[in-house]
């Protein structure tokens, strides 16, 4: 056994304290207003979401991760009930079914299902690789998704759905799947999420309004008109740590997807960039670890883990900032929510664990 790798633990405690100081600044109107204290949300996000994540992520990065590997069907499973357990005592919010509570703790079971689907599919792919190429490889894999992809839709959740099968087909392709077969997942994968969003009128909205931004500015594109508007006042510098504008109720969901641009405008471009070399840290050093890894299962998890990080974050800000269309997708590190937070300090303590048994060679 090594030691972890030190680059990439260094860089996850430089994202979880920065976005502890972004939170800081940004939740303190909207907590005042909303709880009579400013730091409502802040207190709630440690005590219930950095506190325990970094308890799950010091336990899973000292257990041997062969042991997902022996767990991943109960893992899937048990996530599966979860999914199903919310339609059954969910708390239903803003029309959406994804949450459970327990006492005054809540979480979303999609969270950990992202997790545990990386694990079974990393367990799949190993005991399959052999045969990866044969036809019926990429028939199991989307019938696999069927039940999740369903609840998802039906909570609704489809931007999860989305990270979930773009995770799965990197993982899929770096286990040298046939370009054909990842051209044929992704064409059924494009056809079914493009039916999903057409029969939705919001989310036809969110097509329309990257597409043409100058369109419903007070309605439809109020919140990416001020996202923009966030970020462009930021300059180089920044306005400096809690002087933010756009958090004064003009930007919707300022503490949750939306954080990236008040990061943006109290700390300028020089934020900005850090904050992505941060991400590109992350994804550098897991390919690092996926490529020296001992073992197809723990090359195929360091991806799929590593994936699960970046691309979200990298889908949150390019959303954020026009790029593409908004897709509801958290920031990690940063946004407000326990369950996404406890799920991505996971995701990183399994990644370190897998440096423990890697000899890293930079």
């Amino acid at each position: 056994m090594h030691k972890p790798d030190y680059l990439l633990l260094g860089t996850i405690f430089f994202l979880v304290i920065l976005g502890l100081i972004v939170l800081t600044s940004t939740s303190i109107v909207i907590s005042q207003k909303k709880f009579g204290e400013s730091f409502y949300f802040l207190k709630h996000q440690i005590l219930n979401g950095v506190i325990l994540g970094l308890i799950a992520c010091f336990i899973v990065s000292r257990i041997n991760y062969s042991f997902l590997k022996r767990s991943a069907i109960t893992i899937m499973i048990i996530s599966i009930m979860l999914m199903i357990l919310v339609f059954i005592i969910g708390i239903n919010h803003q029309g959406a079914k994804r949450w459970l509570s327990l006492a005054n703790f809540s979480f979303q079971p999609s969270e950990l299902f992202k997790i545990s689907i990386i694990i079974y599919l990393a367990s799949w792919l190993e005991s399959h690789k052999k045969n990866i190429n044969n036809l019926n490889s990429i028939i199991t894999i989307l019938v696999m998704m069927l039940v999740p992809a369903v609840l998802l839709v039906l909570q609704p959740d489809i931007s999860t759905l989305a990270i979930i099968i773009l995770i799965s087909l990197i993982m899929y392709f770096y286990s040298s799947a046939k370009i054909s077969y990842l051209v044929l997942g992704s064409l059924v994968t494009i056809f079914l999420l493009a039916t999903v969003i057409l029969i939705s009128p919001y989310r036809i909205n969110r097509i329309t309004t990257f597409l043409n931004p100058d369109t419903g500015t007070q309605g439809i594109s109020y919140q990416i008109n001020q996202s923009l508007v966030a970020i462009g006042s930021g300059g180089f510098w920044g306005r400096g740590y809690g002087q933010s504008i756009q958090k004064f109720n003009f930007l919707p969901e300022p503490i949750g997807d939306s954080i990236f641009a008040i990061l943006a405008e109290e700390f300028g471009f020089l934020g900005i960039s850090l904050t992505v070399l941060a991400f590109f840290i992350i994804l550098k050093r897991g390919l690092t670890i996926a490529s020296q890894a001992p073992d197809f299962f723990s090359q195929s998890l360091a991806i799929g883990l590593s994936s699960y990080i970046v691309i979200q974050a990298f889908i949150n800000i390019l959303s954020v900032s026009g790029l593409i269309p908004l897709m509801g997708i958290p920031l990690p590190f940063f946004s407000y929510g326990s369950s996404h937070l406890i799920s991505t300090l996971i995701a990183s303590g399994i990644l370190i664990n897998i440096s423990r048994y890697t000899k890293l060679v930079s």
